[in-house]
């Protein structure tokens, strides 16, 4: 007969079986381990609806600048007195008659939209470039969560700087 060299261990076989601790120690790995996939997932469709809600934001961005190229695009260089080719002074330029287009056709106040089941603002900030020959009109967009989430704040979720010259602007004599 062979001699084991730790008897204590040795189990007569009427005790064979699972052990307690043994059952307890495979149902906290488990448990762990569900955990972990739990917060996997959990984290992914955050991170999905973050992706999603941006990817919107820039789409309402991009709808309303193309309306802008659009209003630039249909912008005459003159206006019954005022020619916005040799304008005097910014108030008289091409960046402020396509202001005040933007600002007639599409408002001033920032815009409610709802994106991924949120609602968000759309602000969009049009100031004039204070050089000769006043023809760019600066355009910066955000867009920013109506109510503040614990998670992000208030903080923007999508952001765009442009400038829009209109093209009736091409079309003026070289000064």
């Amino acid at each position: 007969m062979k001699k084991l060299a730790f008897p204590y261990l040795k189990r007569s076989n009427s005790q064979s079986g699972v052990t307690i601790t043994e059952v307890l120690v495979a149902g906290v790995v488990t448990l762990i381990l569900v955990g972990a996939g739990m917060q996997t997932l959990i984290t992914a469709s955050f991170l999905r609806l973050q992706a999603r809600q941006k990817a919107e934001a820039i789409a309402v961005i991009q709808t309303d600048l193309e309306e802008v190229k659009f209003l630039a695009s249909q912008l005459p260089s003159t206006n019954g007195s005022i020619n916005y080719c040799r304008p005097a002074d910014i108030d008289s330029g091409f960046s402020t008659a396509l202001r005040n287009a933007v600002n007639n056709r599409l408002g001033t106040d920032p815009q409610t939209v709802t994106l991924a089941g949120q609602n968000f603002q759309l602000r969009r900030n049009a100031a004039r470039l204070n050089a000769r020959p006043f023809n760019v009109l600066q355009l910066d967009y955000e867009v920013t969560p109506v109510a503040a989430t614990a998670i992000s704040g208030n903080r923007p979720i999508a952001e765009l700087y442009t400038e829009v010259v209109p093209y009736a602007s091409y079309e003026c004599p070289p000064t």
